[in-house]
């Protein structure tokens, strides 16, 4: 009797590596290295890549900030000269009238105290002072305290004729005295800045009469 043959397997033997989910960071391995790394997903932040770009500037050069310090000076110059070309006329002007408001009050109170008041003068300052028995002492305080002129401005000063020699400290003595009898030392003084710019004068007679006018030399 002629031996059987088996039938083939008509069903295909399943696969051993069966498809699961995907694969796990601790599933994925080599042989004796360990678990794989897997990539990051996680987007960079935005300061890591504003830190990046940064990396590459390079900044500004020295001679790129000596030029714009340079066009800074230039304009501040330029505005300094224009702010001076319009201000200092009517500077100049408020000065001398100060200067003669002061003196007819400083001549004022010598009478109706019966005391002498100086009147110091110096190259861009004045003040006045009161004559006590010790001597002539300066008044620290007050409407006739010492004044000191704007930067730019200067005095000049005559006194019966004669240029004063005006020094940058006041005087100990002064130059001009308000007496107590209403007199006055005769003077011209005049307040001035550039050489462009008009100059003021006030003059003062023995009367202790007072004027103050635009003036082109003392």
């Amino acid at each position: 009797m002629a031996a059987m043959r088996r039938p083939p397997n008509l069903i295909p033997d399943r696969p051993s590596d069966r498809r699961a989910g995907p694969p796990t960071r601790h599933a994925l391995s080599h042989r004796g290295h360990g678990p794989l790394q897997l990539p990051s997903m996680e987007r960079p932040l935005a300061s890591d890549i504003v830190a990046a770009r940064e990396t590459g500037q390079t900044g500004f050069t020295l001679i790129e900030l000596i030029v714009v310090v340079a066009i800074i000076a230039v304009l501040a110059s330029a505005i300094t000269l224009s702010v001076n070309a319009v201000g200092a006329p009517r500077q100049v002007e408020r000065e001398a009238r100060r200067f003669e408001a002061l003196l007819a009050l400083a001549c004022e109170r010598a009478e109706t105290s019966g005391r002498d008041v100086g009147v110091h003068l110096g190259a861009n300052r004045y003040g006045f002072s009161l004559f006590l028995p010790g001597g002539w002492r300066l008044e620290t305080a007050g409407e006739l305290r010492e004044r000191e002129m704007p930067r730019g401005l200067a005095l000049d000063a005559r006194r019966d004729g004669i240029v004063l020699e005006l020094e940058a400290e006041l005087p100990a003595d002064p130059q001009l005295v308000c007496y107590a009898s209403g007199e006055l030392t005769p003077f011209a003084l005049e307040v001035g800045a550039a050489a462009n710019v008009p100059r003021y004068l006030v003059r003062g007679e023995s009367d202790g009469s007072l004027e103050w006018k635009l003036a082109e030399t003392l």
